[in-house]
């Protein structure tokens, strides 16, 4: 790993060399108007543990997260580390507790498989929380909070040459016509 030295205007956008984690407060400048049972007085004491919860939770299963744009300018790192943060936070949240949110639409953390309109008939895709899944990040698919994480974690440069585990040789690819 390569140590980063910081600029001193730099030192308060990180903690211990990465970005500073998401606090509620942070969290809730962008995404109050999803949650807005965060902004209600009579439910501040639950919406605080559910924040805490959720914020702990997801540091605790996104470590790498936080290093995935440390190729990229601290500016860079520092915005799109903690977007997906809050991304995977509001994801979080609205799988768990769907009646917190506003407008989202998700599958309590099941990402479908198959879905038709008439008469309904819904399948999902169990599989794609198995280990053997094609794509270990398929629960982010559950609601559009977990997909637009989904799609920055699956298109950083960092995980150009990784394919669920296998450290084997990348293929190299030719582009002469």
């Amino acid at each position: 790993m390569e140590t980063v030295s910081l600029s001193q205007a730099d030192q308060a956008l990180f903690v211990s060399g990465l970005p500073a984690p998401i606090t509620p407060q942070d969290w809730r400048r962008y995404h109050l108007q999803s949650f807005p049972v965060f902004a209600d007085e009579d439910k501040a004491e639950v919406a605080e543990e559910i924040l805490a919860e959720a914020i702990s939770a997801v540091y605790s299963m996104w470590v790498g997260v936080s290093y995935l744009w440390q190729g990229h300018g601290s500016q860079v790192w520092v915005e799109k580390t903690r977007l997906c943060y809050r991304l995977l936070i509001c994801w979080y949240i609205a799988d768990l507790y769907p009646e917190f949110a506003r407008g989202i639409l998700s599958t309590g953390g099941l990402p479908i498989g198959r879905k038709k309109i008439g008469p309904i008939d819904i399948t999902f895709n169990k599989e794609a929380l198995t280990a053997s899944s094609a794509d270990l990040l398929a629960p982010l698919l559950s609601n559009a909070f977990g997909a637009k994480a989904h799609l920055m974690i699956k298109t950083t440069y960092r995980r150009a040459k990784i394919s669920n585990g296998s450290t084997g040789p990348t293929v190299a690819r030719s582009y002469n016509v």
